[in-house]
């Protein structure tokens, strides 16, 4: 799959944290998207539910928002898949939704028990995976701003 062709057109965020229902519809290719407010409006709710969605972080079930049944984050690419990361208190689970060869979709495809990793049928989809570095495995995809500086300190030298 080409995953310059295959961007990300629209994030749904579900009961995740503070967030009842967002919806961010990023800018195109080349374009730069920046989320910006007040303190404690949900932004870095926004960062964890993609670390979510694409790294399988944070595990558990405590980042459901307080009364709510289940969180979800839905993403929506380009080539017409959509890669949906499920919680309850009793489910854990991946759903992709791809495109048919008629423009209808398809699936839901559904992945349960995959433990601590992310199913690499949606790793080919979203195009974010783990790079190792020497025995390191890191996620370089999504930092916060509190976050190391790529390759910083955390890095022993010999995995520079």
């Amino acid at each position: 799959m080409n995953h310059i062709a295959n961007y990300l057109k629209k994030l749904t965020i579900e009961n995740f944290q503070s967030h009842v229902k967002t919806t961010i519809e990023p800018a195109p290719p080349g374009q730069l998207t920046v989320i910006t407010g007040p303190s404690d409006s949900g932004k870095t709710a926004v960062l964890r539910a993609g670390r979510w969605v694409f790294n399988n972080q944070p595990q558990g079930a405590d980042f459901i928002r307080v009364g709510a049944s289940f969180a979800r984050t839905t993403v929506d690419y380009a080539s017409g898949h959509t890669v949906i990361r499920e919680r309850t208190k009793a489910t854990n689970r991946y759903k992709i939704v791809a495109p048919g060869a008629d423009g209808a979709k398809t699936g839901p495809q559904v992945f349960e028990g995959f433990g601590s990793s992310v199913p690499l049928e949606v790793q080919e989809i979203t195009g974010v995976k783990p790079v190792k570095i020497g025995d390191l495995e890191l996620n370089l995809n999504l930092v916060g701003q509190l976050d190391g500086p790529f390759l910083g300190s955390s890095v022993s030298g010999g995995a520079r």
